[in-house]
């Protein structure tokens, strides 16, 4: 059996990736509509965004830092609002995973909030990243 902290690490990796890598699909409800970033502005290849947590407690992070910086601060504009579906069989050939139902979300260990494979969505949204 695989570690919790093995598939929270493999999940940020993957994250990160696809927050690189910006491959966005599109729900059957949505077909044919791009997915927005926080300026409502169409995603595009090549450009990184940050994948942050649509909705929180804590003010957009995960899991709550205390090396001193300010954490993101999100404020909810208009219906820009996506959860990530994922299905790893390619990194998990032997797992057994529902992916009708394998959104990624937030499961709650030793009192810190950690990405997982979960049946609730984790509704998120996309910030273009600034290089300056």
């Amino acid at each position: 059996m695989m570690s919790m902290k093995f598939i929270s690490s493999f999940l940020s990796f993957t994250l990160l990736m696809m927050a690189i890598s910006t491959l966005a699909q599109t729900s059957n409800d949505t077909a044919g509509s791009p997915v927005l970033d926080t300026t409502g502005q169409p995603l595009q290849r090549g450009v990184e965004y940050y994948i942050k947590p649509a909705v929180t407690e804590n003010g957009g992070r995960l899991i709550d830092r205390r090396n001193g910086t300010c954490p993101f601060y999100i404020i909810r504009e208009g219906n820009r609002l996506y959860s990530l579906l994922w299905c790893p069989y390619e990194a998990c050939p032997i797992c057994k995973f529902n992916c009708r139902a394998t959104w990624v979300g937030v499961l709650v260990e030793n009192g810190k909030r950690l990405l997982a494979l979960d049946g609730s969505a984790l509704p998120v949204e996309f910030e273009r990243h600034n290089i300056d």
